[in-house]
């Protein structure tokens, strides 16, 4: 029924809940739906949401534009790209940190549980890593290293080879 809504044409234009739409479909108030919301470009412009605040975007959920069937979600900050996260190519996340595993990342990047990585590089000479718990390094590949620049500090136990090293700090 439209029992208490204004449905209004305008130059092409349709209004739900106002009498001046300024778009194909302009919709004063939410929008509720059980099922679902298809976008579609009829030619090469970006198909997406696009989520403002005055008109300072801060959200889009789209595709790359240009004809790509590459998806994108970014986040903004006061009209600053902070998230970019595409289905191809570079994301980034600037601004705070990254928390896998936790509500609370103390660093750029904090990981509660397992972590594997290919290759982990420390870039700054002054830096100081710490590793709590236990640190195992397997050289397994041909070329295989671990290489430490400056010192080595073990408070605790330190096995070196096959059981050929046991130091044992007390």
């Amino acid at each position: 029924t439209l029992q208490g809504t204004i449905l209004a044409g305008s130059g092409g234009n349709v209004g739900v809940g106002t009498t001046t739409p300024t778009a194909k479909l302009t919709v004063e108030g939410g929008i509720t739906t059980t099922s679902n919301i298809n976008i579609n470009s009829p030619d090469s412009t970006s198909d997406g949401i696009f989520l403002r605040d005055g008109g300072q975007l801060y959200a889009s959920f789209c595709d790359q534009g240009g004809g790509s069937d590459v998806g994108r979600i970014a986040l903004h900050n006061n009209g600053t790209l902070n998230v970019l996260i595409t289905a191809s190519g570079s994301s980034y996340l600037n601004g705070g940190n990254l928390g896998i595993g936790t509500t609370s990342p103390y660093a750029k990047l904090s990981v509660a549980g397992e972590a594997v990585m290919e290759r982990f590089t420390a870039t700054s000479t002054t830096a100081t890593s710490t590793i709590y718990g236990f640190l195992d390094v397997l050289c397994t590949g041909t070329n295989a290293t671990s290489t430490f620049a400056s010192n080595l500090h073990v408070k605790g136990q330190l096995k070196i080879g096959l059981n050929s090293i046991f130091l044992r700090g007390d």
